[in-house]
């Protein structure tokens, strides 16, 4: 009689753990992508308080949409706190948490103004976040 009931009443898809490949498409596009291109798309010769004002926005307002803004530490929380379980451990999950380290690291030096931001190791830095998104999803394939 429980299989009957299973039957006719499925669990609710929203009780079903979030599919990764989901998750990282999601986190290539909120996080990947708007983390990489402040920064990327400055003029070569962007000033360095534009430098910085791009960083700063990479990393504070990484996410901006209707309903408000999401910086990339949020953003990477709550794909942990939404899926991290279910990726970590997995091939290619350290490489992201270390690329997602470096990228955050950036913070304290955007926050704190003083020296200029070496603009190279910044998109580096930010850069590596979207390849190892790639190269966890691939992995996952």
């Amino acid at each position: 009689m429980n299989e009957e009931l299973l039957t006719m009443n499925p669990p609710h898809p929203s009780s079903a753990p979030p599919d990764p490949r989901e998750l990282l498409a999601d986190l290539a596009h909120d996080l990947g992508k708007y983390l990489r291109m402040p920064v990327a798309f400055l003029p070569a010769a962007a000033s360095d308080d534009e430098v910085r004002d791009a960083a700063r926005r990479a990393l504070l307002e990484t996410r901006v949409t209707p309903t408000g803004t999401r910086g990339a530490r949020a953003l990477w929380e709550a794909f942990l706190a939404e899926g991290g379980d279910a990726l970590r451990g997995r091939e290619g999950f350290d490489e992201l948490e270390r690329a997602v380290a470096r990228a955050l690291a950036w913070e304290t030096r955007v926050r704190d103004g003083g020296s200029a931001l070496e603009r190279p190791a910044l998109v580096a830095d930010f850069s590596a976040v979207s390849a190892a998104i790639r190269a966890l999803s691939q992995r996952l394939d």
